[in-house]
């Protein structure tokens, strides 16, 4: 059950946490010191704020057979060795299966096994369940006695982009600790230089929801670009300066769906939100320059808006599953557009696409 996946990152990278992270650890140093560590603690919050790094950093530093003042892994000892090795006798990751998407209950019983035993190198014996919302609930009640009565040293993370989802018996028995989206000015310091540009960044926050770890995927790929050239056609229809079908059939042909559903679904919360907090503010993730595309935007519907939201993460979804008529998805997303959502709400688009 041992994981090289724990390796994922250089050694310079994984001994201290992200700077919105130092909270957390700090509390989990002092409580170390004082010998008040619990035996399992519950990693909660969205998706991209580095739940899954911190687990490996907090792994690495029990350990760590030297870590530092500040509880950080040394990266030089036997047990820093073994662990970027993937072979540490005393850690477990353990996540679905490739092709799964749940943690079977025979999985929980073979770790239950391996912390049952005592440690081979050092005080601690660590294991990793991600995401924890992926047991079964066979599953996570045979993780119930280990919980309710833990050997000497066990320390177990469950890291969770949705807590809700897991067992309030599982819940009840944990330390939760909860990271949230981190400030907007502490994201950009940790990012540097690659930050500077304001339009960018403010598109890749409200894309990524303000995910620190998602923002530093998109830069370093090619999304910004792909954002100017989404935004710059959706304003373009928008003015009736484009075709809606012709947009279509490119993004069908060379956008990735998965990035196009996310962009649309994001343009439309944050289309409503606006309308009903905000009237006279304009999208981020559109072209804003001219009057022309603002009075557009802010002059429509917002029943209309609100319908066009639900049915943009209808479509999000059915493109995630592979539904064949892509193209007529994307054009029931665009057409509508064109007369700046005009009636959306009595419309059922749907129909004539699946």
């Amino acid at each position: 059950m041992n994981s090289s996946r724990l390796d994922a990152a250089p050694v310079a990278e994984v001994l201290a946490p992200f700077p919105w992270q130092m909270r957390h650890w700090q509390r989990l140093a002092e409580a170390r010191r004082q010998d008040r560590l619990a035996h399992a603690y519950l990693l909660a919050g969205p998706s991209g704020v580095g739940k899954r790094a911190f687990a490996q950093r907090l792994a690495a530093s029990l350990l760590c057979l030297e870590p530092d003042a500040e509880h950080l892994p040394c990266g030089r000892c036997a047990g820093c060795l073994l662990q970027r090795a993937g072979s540490h006798p005393d850690f477990n990751l353990l996540e679905p299966q490739p092709g799964k998407t749940q943690i079977s209950i025979e999985a929980i019983r073979e770790l239950c096994t391996a912390l049952a035993h005592t440690a081979h190198q050092g005080r601690f014996r660590v294991a990793v369940i991600r995401p924890a919302e992926a047991m079964t609930p066979q599953s996570a009640n045979s993780l119930l006695k280990t919980l309710e009565e833990p050997g000497a040293g066990v320390v177990l993370m469950l890291v969770s982009d949705r807590p809700l989802a897991i067992m309030p018996t599982l819940l009840s028995r944990c330390q939760r600790l909860d990271f949230s989206i981190p400030a907007e000015d502490q994201v950009r310091a940790w990012l540097g230089p690659c930050a500077d540009d304001e339009v960018s960044m403010q598109r890749l926050r409200v894309l990524s929801g303000g995910a620190p770890l998602q923002i530093r995927e998109f830069l370093n790929g090619d999304v910004t670009q792909r954002l100017d050239r989404l935004a710059g056609e959706v304003t373009g229809i928008l003015v009736g300066a484009a075709d809606p079908l012709m947009v279509a059939n490119r993004w069908a042909k060379e956008e990735p769906l998965e990035l196009v559903g996310l962009w649309m679904a994001r343009l439309g919360e944050e289309w409503a939100r606006l309308r009903i907090l905000a009237p006279n503010r304009f999208p981020v993730l559109l072209d804003g320059a001219s009057s022309r595309i603002q009075n557009v935007v802010t002059r429509a519907d917002i029943e209309d808006v609100l319908a066009y939201t639900t049915y943009v993460r209808r479509v999000r979804l059915w493109l995630s599953h592979g539904v064949a008529n892509r193209l007529g998805l994307l054009e029931s997303l665009l057409v509508p557009l064109a007369t700046g959502l005009r009636d959306f709400r009595h419309q059922e688009p749907a129909s004539q696409t699946i």
